[in-house]
């Protein structure tokens, strides 16, 4: 082998110098740390969230099953269908037709149908359309005239109805005096037999509950005209919405007075289903739901007074989610009718059957003015 003698070139080592951070890295550094602990904390807490939730929809779902009584009347004869265009769309769902009463003590020496010591001073019947595109708030004069329909006794001891029949023939009651008749089955009968519509879902609440429901969920916002004085009457007053408490809003469902008019006229109507709507608008809202701790306040004092028929907390969370439109989507209305000269009551007009005929036939009513 035959030698260079060039000089061999080696091949050359190149050392790279590792710098220290410097303070920006370091920073940078901290807040990557920070953000990864943040990030992990908070899928702790919305894990914990849903656990919770879960618990408290769970455990309020069983005790509104153990709470459930038989109470509607689906073969009733007095329900009618609509009667639609042969060419008409089908809906993509199925109306549905909701009985939100309150039960009131029956004021002493009262005279009406039944003997029972409690009455239903409020009647709301929340009509969701179709496709859940609204929700009509209708609400009903307690004095509404109406034909007795056929029940039985009811026994609040056992929460049963009893063997003693009652009510049918040609006597008239007033709506609300059904509850002293029959209770809850005798009070969907008597609302069918006023409206045609059928009722899917009773939600039966008592007096106490209105001030307890509204105190678990932090109070509600009402409008500033639902006003209630010290001494419990009515007043009128302008301005924007306000929040009430427990008391007040009780006070507002034992408010049936109008200022300077009769009882259970417009004005009262007005305030009551201004209340229970201001009650389901806060309940569903989003803050109520993604609240565990609140969530489970109210949802107790619910079950605590509520008497309930074909209703599940998943039901009415799916039938209030799929309403569109938010709080927007409730139309509040009164139920037509007009003073009987008898002065025994409230009596059904042509309005009435016009107003209830739309209803069944899930297009949105006309416009009551109350």
């Amino acid at each position: 082998m035959v030698k260079s003698d060039l000089p061999v070139r080696r091949p050359r080592t190149v050392r790279v110098r590792h710098q220290p951070y410097g303070r920006h890295s370091r920073v940078r550094e901290r807040t990557f740390a920070v953000g990864r602990l943040l990030i992990a904390g908070a899928t702790v807490l919305v894990l914990a969230a849903i656990g919770a939730g879960w618990w408290v929809w769970n455990g309020v779902s069983r005790q509104l099953e153990e709470r459930a009584i038989a109470a509607l009347a689906p073969d009733d004869p007095n329900i009618r269908t609509p009667q639609a265009p042969a060419d008409a769309a089908t809906p993509a769902g199925t109306a549905e037709n909701i009985l939100i009463a309150g039960v009131t003590p029956r004021p002493a020496g009262a005279e009406g149908a039944g003997t029972g010591t409690e009455q239903t001073g409020i009647l709301l019947l929340a009509h969701a359309s179709a496709d859940r595109s609204r929700i009509d708030l209708v609400s009903i004069p307690d004095d509404l005239l109406v034909a007795a329909p056929q029940c039985q006794t009811w026994d609040p001891a056992t929460r049963t109805s009893g063997p003693d029949a009652a009510g049918g023939g040609s006597a008239q009651w007033r709506i609300g005096d059904a509850y002293a008749v029959g209770g809850p089955p005798c009070t969907v009968r008597a609302v069918q037999a006023a409206t045609g519509l059928r009722v899917d879902r009773l939600v039966m609440i008592d007096r106490t509950g209105f001030k307890d429901i509204v105190d678990a969920m932090g109070g509600i916002d009402v409008p500033e005209s639902v006003a209630v004085a010290a001494d419990g009457r009515p007043v009128a007053a302008g301005g924007t919405a306000r929040t009430i408490g427990g008391d007040e809003a009780l006070a507002l469902v034992d408010a049936v007075l109008d200022a300077g008019g009769p009882a259970g006229g417009p004005d009262a109507l007005a305030r009551q289903r201004a209340l229970v709507a201001a009650m389901l608008a806060q309940l569903t809202s989003r803050e109520s739901l993604t609240d565990p701790v609140a969530l489970n306040n109210t949802l107790q004092a619910v079950v605590a007074h509520a008497t309930t028929a074909n209703v599940s907390v998943d039901e009415l969370a799916e039938l209030a989610l799929s309403v569109r439109g938010g709080r927007g989507a409730v139309e509040e209305y009164s139920l037509p009718s007009e003073v009987d000269p008898s002065g025994a009551g409230r009596r059904s007009t042509a309005a009435t059957a016009a107003f209830t005929d739309a209803l069944i036939a899930d297009v949105a009513p006309p416009a009551t003015g109350g």
